[in-house]
């Protein structure tokens, strides 16, 4: 059963956390989100430079992956 932290140590987690090449990857992922065009029922042609945002969701997955799970590429 895990303890009980304080406050204090809660925050030295997140802020070490922050840190961290998983967090930096969320936020690019975040950012690339930006990148391309939102697709509404208005918008006729949703081709775009996807390479970005697809790049970004990649990096977030290969770092986001479960250890000790195989992920089937292809």
């Amino acid at each position: 059963m895990p303890k009980k932290l304080t406050e204090e140590q809660k925050l030295e987690a997140f802020e070490k956390w922050q840190q961290s090449e998983e967090y930096i990857k969320i936020q690019a992922f975040s950012a690339s989100i930006s990148t391309i065009v939102k697709v509404e029922m208005g918008v006729y042609d949703i081709t775009d430079n996807w390479t970005t945002f697809l790049n970004e969701l990649y990096e977030v997955g290969t770092v986001l992956k479960v250890p000790g799970r195989k992920a089937k590429c292809r």
